[in-house]
């Protein structure tokens, strides 16, 4: 029983492995040794980080919004992701504002009628015509005054 169980397939895989070319067992051998000593250089050693809430890092909104006006200068999925975000911004902002609802907000941005800056409008809408940088900065101005209480 111990040798059906144990000695026979140990046998076989020793006759197999005796079969095949040194070489190639010595290069499988290394290659595995490299992919755990890969795996224990990059855990972490020290104490583990704090628990936070599912799906959320300390910071990660930064960080992600750094890294999508990184891509930006060279991606239009990025450039876009940014008019998004800050149309998301926008509509927020003036439904804590002024009180409506944000399908009536999102409306009237969309067919043109608010913001009342053109140029606000034209970035939010992704119509505008000047540098993406320039009226980049002019939408978080005018986003930032209009969040502490000026007009746009």
């Amino acid at each position: 029983m111990i040798r059906d169980l144990l000695v026979d397939p140990a046998l076989r895989i020793f006759l197999f492995l005796d079969a095949l070319p040194q070489g190639l067992l010595w290069l499988v051998a290394v290659a595995i040794l490299a992919v755990f000593a890969w795996y224990g250089f990059r855990w972490p050693r020290g104490p583990r980080e704090k628990a936070t809430p599912k799906g959320r890092r300390e910071g990660s909104d930064f960080l992600e919004l750094a890294g999508i006006l990184r891509r930006a200068r060279f991606s239009p999925w990025a450039r876009r992701y940014l008019r998004t975000r800050l149309a998301r911004l926008a509509v927020a902002l003036r439904c804590e504002h002024e009180r409506i609802s944000p399908d009536k907000a999102w409306a009237e941005l969309h067919q043109g009628r608010w913001p009342p800056d053109p140029l606000v409008r034209a970035f939010l809408q992704g119509t505008e015509n000047t540098g993406f940088w320039e009226a980049l900065a002019h939408v978080v101005q005018a986003l930032e005054r209009y969040a502490q209480g000026g007009e746009w």
